[in-house]
């Protein structure tokens, strides 16, 4: 969604370590630079949270950007979801593109 639609402020504020991929392959974690936590993530919050979720956030997988799912994990693994209203990442900034998406998903073609 962030190389589909300009403007995300998430791509230039990654910073990329690497890590091995659960084959024991290289593989790269990815991390929002504490500095722009705030900025990118979180602007709804006070600074001061924004300061202990870059502290404490849990990498992800750069394949995040590539990979395919092959199961629908949700239907097995308890889930829950967060509506973030100031964050500058095309979930909200495009929300019907991001619709569609999932509705193709969910009806499992290619959109």
């Amino acid at each position: 969604m962030s190389a589909k639609f300009p403007g995300s402020e998430l791509e230039p504020a990654l910073t990329a370590v690497s890590s091995p991929a659960p084959d024991g392959s290289a593989g790269l974690d990815l991390y929002i630079e504490a500095e722009s936590v705030h900025q990118v993530f979180a602007g709804d919050v006070p600074r001061s949270t924004t300061r202990v979720l870059a502290a404490g956030q849990r990498p992800l997988s750069a394949t995040a950007f590539t990979g395919r799912a092959t199961s629908t994990a949700w239907h097995t693994i308890p889930s829950w979801d967060l509506i973030a209203t100031k964050d500058r990442l095309p979930l909200l900034s495009c929300p019907d593109a991001v619709a569609d998406i999932i509705s193709a998903a969910a009806r499992g073609v290619r959109p």
